[in-house]
């Protein structure tokens, strides 16, 4: 992509995200998935602790930005420990997975990728002629790929199964907080909102699931149509295959310590046997 496709490339991505400034995109769910899963490794709901890990991100698949306009800092910053509202096992698992998430204290996952000391943010530095959206979005997927190839070759089945089959009491938690509790939203903007998430999802995490290489040459498919129904923007598969590779090779180095160090700055901050 060169030239004047390319402008016109970084031109509507930014354009979209003006217009639409809530609707971001997704942080690195498998990521997030894994984390949780080495905070609580005794978790005897792990399917609703990893859906619990992923669901803030139900901010970026909101239509209607009128009907929940502070959905980012809701799932993000406006952090409510949900394991005081929880009801049951699977509830509670899933307010374990949300934990961790936290973008707004210094020990969350969002926090220390994003603010301090900004590991996404840093590393996305690397790939230029970015929108910083998509930027970020590489380096994030690109984490997922190497937690998945090196790490744990389930990471993608784990993440498509916690989408498929958590509890339906998960939703039940939200609701109560998002809608009933907090009055943020309306029941029906909430539940869209999270089927909107959980198809995007589930592509990706079908396309993470399939051996080395084939699983970079899916997510950079996936990344095609993302582009396609965010912004309206048709971009070629190889494009986005070499940026992913560009991103991975940025990573490959340091994402283990990262990621472990994020793992032990949970495990030393939180009380964690509520």
């Amino acid at each position: 992509m060169k030239g004047k496709k390319r402008v016109w490339f970084i031109a509507s991505i930014l354009v979209s995200v003006f217009l639409n400034p809530s609707q971001g995109l997704p942080f690195s769910s498998a990521t997030h998935l894994y984390i949780a899963g080495h905070v609580f490794e005794d978790e005897a709901y792990p399917l609703d602790l990893y859906y619990g890990a992923i669901a803030p991100d139900i901010d970026f698949a909101v239509k209607q930005i009128s009907k929940w306009p502070t959905a980012f800092d809701d799932t993000h910053y406006n952090f409510v420990d949900l394991r005081s509202f929880a009801t049951g096992p699977e509830q509670m698992a899933f307010a374990k997975g949300w934990l961790t998430h936290n973008e707004k204290d210094p020990w969350g996952v969002d926090h220390y990728a994003h603010i301090d000391p900004g590991y996404v943010i840093q590393k996305a530095q690397g790939l230029t002629g970015l929108p910083s959206d998509y930027a970020h979005l590489a380096i994030e997927v690109a984490v997922d790929v190497l937690l998945r190839d090196n790490e744990d070759p389930q990471l993608g089945d784990k993440l498509l199964s916690a989408l498929q089959r958590h509890s339906s009491r998960d939703r039940t938690l939200l609701t109560d907080l998002l809608v009933t509790n907090q009055q943020r939203t309306d029941r029906l903007t909430l539940i869209m909102a999270e089927m909107n998430y959980r198809q995007a999802m589930l592509q990706y995490a079908r396309a993470l699931s399939k051996p080395s290489p084939d699983n970079k040459k899916a997510l950079a498919r996936w990344g095609v149509m993302l582009a396609q129904r965010l912004y309206g923007v048709r971009l070629s598969s190889d494009y986005l295959l070499g940026i992913l590779e560009d991103a991975i090779e940025l990573c490959k180095d340091d994402y283990k310590e990262t990621v472990d160090t994020v793992i032990q700055g949970i495990k030393d901050n939180v009380e964690l046997s509520q």
